[in-house]
C-alpha cells in the first residue's frame, strides 16, 4: 500500500485479490462484465478478475477553479476552494485554472458570452415537435471593470490580446498611463540615415475602440514612422539635432500619430526624444570630410600666420635696417660735428695763440720802441746802434757798455743786457 498517494498512473489486472483504498484516494474497478463503480478510501476492496484504476485528484484553492469536460460533452466551471477526483468513465479531463484578478478600477477584462436559444422535445402522437424558449441568440461583447476575481462562465469566452508589442498573449488590459518606447528609422535632407528612439505616455481611454484594432501599437508605430519620413525629409541633419527634441513634442510635427490614437481609443499624454542617432559609417564619411576640410582650413590658417610672420619678420629686418641706417648716419653726423668743433677749437686755439704771439710782438716792439727812446733820451745815436745791431746778426743783441744803460738794460732783461729786435 505504501505512504504515496496514487493517482491515475496506477493501472492493474487483478485475478483475485484486494486493494486498500487509503483515505484521500479513490480508484474506479471494472468486473469482468466491464461494470464500472468509483470506491471512495478508506476502504478494502477485494477483486475477482477485474481491472482497477486509481483516480487523479485536482484540488483548487479559492483563487482558482476546476475546469471539468464531461464525455457526455458537458462542461462545467467549479469554483475553489474544492477538489475532484478525475473519473475516466465521467470525464475527459480536468483543469485547474488560475481566477483572472483585476487589481484596480484600470484594468479590464472583455468576455464574450454565447447565448443559445434552448429548445424543448415534448411527444405528441407519433411525432416529436420542438419548441423555442425565449432567449436572445448570439455573442454578446461585455467589459468587466476592476476590483474584481472574476471566473468566466461556461458560455463565456475571454478575449486573448496579442500584439507586437509584447511576445506573449493576455487577457487583463491595463487601461492607465504606459510608457511605450519605440525606435524609428528615418532619413534626412542630405540622404543620413538615423534613428529615433521615442518614449511615450500613452493611456486608454477606450476600450471598445481599441478592440477595433487588431494590433494597435502597429497602427501607431506606422503613423509615426510616415510622419517622421515626411518630417527628416525637410531639414538637413546638422537641423535636426538642433530642433528634432523640441519639434517631436508638437503635434503638429505627427498629425497622423495622434489622430489614429484618438481613432482606436488612445490618448498620447507626452513624447519624450531618447535618443538620436545617425549611421555610423555615414557619420564617419561625414567626419572624415570635416576633418579634411578642417585640416585644409588650419593649413591654410597655419601658411597665412607664416606668410604674416615671414612679413613681419621682414618689416623688422627693413626696420633694423633702416635704424642702422639712420645710427651710422647719426654716427657719422656726430663724427662731422665733432671733427668741426675740434677743427673750430683747433682755429680758435690757433687765432688765440696768434693773437697772444702778435700781442707779445706789440708788447716787446713797444717795450723796444720804449727802450730805443730812453737812449734817445740819454743821448744814443740811434742810426749808429741800429747799424750796428743790423750787421750783428748772429746775435742780434746790443751790448751797452755805459753804467746807466747797464741799470736800465738789467731790469729789462734778467739774463745777458741784449736787446732783440723782432720781425
Amino acid at each position: 500500500m505504501g505512504r504515496d498517494f496514487r493517482d491515475g498512473r496506477y493501472k492493474r489486472y487483478v485475478k483475485i485479490g484486494k486493494r486498500t483504498v487509503k483515505d484521500g484516494e479513490a480508484a474506479v474497478i471494472w468486473n469482468m462484465d466491464g461494470v464500472s463503480h468509483e470506491v471512495v478510501g478508506p476502504r478494502l476492496v477485494r477483486m475477482f478478475y477485474s481491472n482497477v484504476q486509481f483516480l487523479t485528484r485536482h484540488i483548487a484553492t479559492r483563487d482558482e477553479y476546476l475546469v471539468v469536460n464531461h464525455r457526455d460533452g458537458g462542461t462545467e466551471h467549479l469554483l475553489g476552494p474544492r477538489s475532484m477526483f478525475e473519473n475516466p468513465v465521467r470525464h475527459l479531463n480536468i483543469t485547474v485554472v488560475p481566477c483572472l484578478y483585476l487589481e484596480s478600477a484600470a484594468h479590464k477584462l472583455v468576455v464574450y458570452t454565447e447565448n443559445v436559444r434552448q429548445r424543448a422535445v415534448t411527444a405528441q402522437g407519433d411525432g416529436i415537435e420542438f419548441v423555442e424558449k425565449a432567449g436572445k441568440e448570439g455573442m454578446e461583447q461585455s467589459v468587466i471593470s476592476g476590483p474584481k476575481k472574476v471566473m468566466p462562465e461556461v458560455n463565456q469566452t475571454v478575449h486573448k490580446f496579442k500584439w507586437e508589442r509584447g511576445a506573449n498573449t493576455f487577457s487583463i488590459l491595463d487601461t492607465s498611463e504606459q510608457q511605450w518606447a519605440q525606435a524609428v528609422e528615418l532619413m534626412s535632407a542630405d540622404s543620413i540615415r538615423m534613428t529615433a528612439t521615442l518614449v511615450f505616455s500613452v493611456v486608454c481611454e477606450s476600450v471598445e475602440k481599441m478592440l477595433l484594432s487588431k494590433d494597435p501599437f502597429a497602427e501607431l508605430s506606422n503613423a509615426l514612422n510616415a510622419d517622421l519620413s515626411a518630417y527628416g525629409s525637410k531639414l538637413t541633419w546638422g537641423e535636426m539635432q538642433k530642433n528634432f527634441r523640441e519639434d517631436v513634442c508638437r503635434q503638429e510635427t505627427l498629425p497622423q500619430f495622434y489622430t489614429r490614437g484618438e481613432a482606436i481609443g488612445m490618448r498620447v499624454q507626452n513624447v519624450l526624444l531618447k535618443g538620436l542617432e545617425a549611421d555610423t559609417q555615414i557619420l564617419r564619411t561625414i567626419q572624415a570630410k570635416l576633418d579634411a576640410e578642417t585640416k585644409f582650413e588650419q593649413n591654410r590658417t597655419l601658411a597665412l600666420e607664416r606668410q604674416k610672420m615671414e612679413v613681419a619678420q621682414m618689416e623688422q629686418l627693413q626696420k633694423m635696417e633702416k635704424n642702422k641706417l639712420e645710427a651710422q648716419n647719426q654716427l657719422i653726423e656726430s663724427q662731422q660735428q665733432l671733427a668741426r668743433k675740434e677743427k673750430e677749437h683747433a682755429l680758435l686755439m690757433s687765432k688765440d695763440e696768434h693773437n697772444a704771439e702778435a700781442f707779445e710782438r706789440e708788447r716787446r716792439n713797444k717795450e723796444t720802441l720804449d727802450f730805443l727812446k730812453e737812449m734817445k733820451t740819454m743821448g744814443v745815436n740811434l742810426d749808429t746802434f741800429l747799424t750796428a745791431n743790423t750787421l750783428s746778426q748772429n746775435k742780434q743783441s746790443i751790448v751797452i757798455g755805459t753804467p746807466a744803460m747797464t741799470q736800465l738794460q738789467g731790469q729789462i732783461t734778467p739774463s745777458e743786457p741784449t736787446i732783440q729786435i723782432l720781425k
